[in-house]
């Protein structure tokens, strides 16, 4: 499991700099592809779901020096906000 601290306060599933779901994906352009735009003013979409700051970490940014066989190594990573969307701002070039 991967400590993920999450900064996308748009995203549903975030809940006080953590993440309701169980694991999510980040996609081959180190975005989190997990990432779901939340309706309304609610402060979450979650129904009641949990947020963990550890969670599974599926990773598809094959140069990344923290990826292993599709999974993140990291110890921790930080998902935030960048100009055309979302980042894994841990993601280090190999």
């Amino acid at each position: 499991m991967t400590n993920l601290e999450c900064k996308v306060t748009s995203c549903a599933h975030y809940q006080m700099g953590c993440c309701s779901l169980q694991g999510i994906h980040v996609g081959s352009g180190a975005n989190c592809a997990s990432y779901q735009k939340r309706q309304g003013a609610a402060p979450s979409n979650c129904a009641g779901a949990c947020a963990s700051s550890s969670t599974s970490v599926q990773c598809d940014a094959q140069k990344c020096c923290h990826n292993t066989q599709g999974k993140c190594g990291a110890q921790s990573i930080c998902v935030a906000c960048s100009g055309s969307g979302t980042e894994c701002s841990t993601f280090r070039s190999r």
